[in-house]
């Protein structure tokens, strides 16, 4: 016998599924698998995303990979990232989660450089290593990140996104925000420290 009550649940059915925050991206990828003509243009325009990043880090870092090997490591991110899109869970907007692929490819294409004997580093001295290639976990885990950020609200997430997936250093994000460069570094830290917080021991922020 079923309860007259209104919006109670029955304790023998399984809890509804959590819903992405960005369950609509989640349906655009998922169309797009599936072969819809217009989902699969609208990816197609959302992953620009992937020269606009490689673009951006490559100039960060003094520009030293040329204009046509950047072409090439465009498409090889876009490959990289239609292979997985399965993997692609909703929890973090489609353009945070294509980032660690960019990632990978433009540090390892700057290694390769490296063990030719072109040594590169930044422009604090620190020589640039090739990075791991993202596995089926690394992107489930920037989707966590990006969840807790969204949790922890702005100003404090705002910073942390921009030094953590734009690489900003603290002066620039302080002009952005039009505060004192301690004032953004205080943003930034308590911002670290909530997350720690929320994502454990093992959450992943550096």
């Amino acid at each position: 016998m079923t309860s007259g009550t209104r919006g109670e649940t029955d304790p023998g059915e399984p809890p509804p599924a959590a819903v992405p925050p960005h369950a609509e991206d989640l349906r655009l990828v998922r169309a797009a698998r599936l072969g819809d003509e217009r989902a699969l243009a609208t990816l197609v325009e959302r992953l620009a995303c992937v020269r606009q990043f490689l673009a951006a880090r490559n100039q960060r870092l003094g520009a030293p990979i040329e204009r046509e090997e950047l072409a090439d490591l465009v498409q090889e991110v876009v490959m990289a990232v239609w292979v997985r899109l399965d993997d692609y869970g909703g929890w973090a907007a489609l353009e945070t989660w294509v980032y660690p692929f960019c990632v990978h490819k433009l540090q390892n294409a700057l290694a390769k450089r490296r063990r030719r004997g072109d040594v590169l580093t930044t422009e604090e001295g620190e020589v640039l290593e090739a990075a791991p290639e993202p596995t089926r976990e690394s992107p489930v885990d920037v989707e966590r990140l990006n969840a807790a950020l969204d949790r922890l609200g702005p100003p404090k997430s705002e910073v942390v996104r921009l030094r953590h997936f734009e690489g900003l250093e603290f002066d620039a994000i302080a002009r952005r925000f039009q505060v004192p460069l301690e004032t953004a570094k205080t943003w930034y830290y308590r911002g670290l420290k909530s997350l720690r917080a929320m994502l454990g021991e093992a959450g992943g922020v550096a």
